[in-house]
């Protein structure tokens, strides 16, 4: 008698799912799809709320740009977590990777230790 779970690598949370690098590829691909999406799709809004305020010229800057750019690929991977039912908590957590690199590289830019 054998038991299948024996051949199988287990976590603390019970056997591991089939396909992990196949897994893992498809994943990474919803998300990179997913913040091009919303770089597509989000920034021509940008320009139709800065234009009529008279604030073309910020979105030039490297330090708005990236912020845009986060705010983008952010709500682009918020959208698309929530239609896979992932949790608020999970969303949050996945914001704050996006946002935290900019924030640690603003103050070094602003200083001018690093270029645009």
């Amino acid at each position: 008698m054998t038991d299948t779970l024996i051949d199988q690598p287990t976590t603390a949370t019970g056997p591991r799912r089939a396909g992990g690098f196949a897994h893992l590829l498809r994943h990474l691909g919803e998300m990179v799809l997913a913040m091009i999406a919303g770089m597509l799709l989000l920034d021509p809004v940008w320009s139709l709320v800065v234009d009529p305020l008279g604030l073309t010229t910020a979105l030039d800057r490297p330090d708005v740009a990236a912020l845009v750019m986060a705010t983008n690929m952010t709500i682009g991977m918020t959208v698309w977590m929530r239609h896979r039912r992932h949790s608020a908590a999970a969303c949050a957590e996945m914001a704050a990777a996006m946002y935290v690199p900019f924030l640690v590289l603003l103050a070094p830019y602003w200083a001018g230790l690093l270029g645009g």
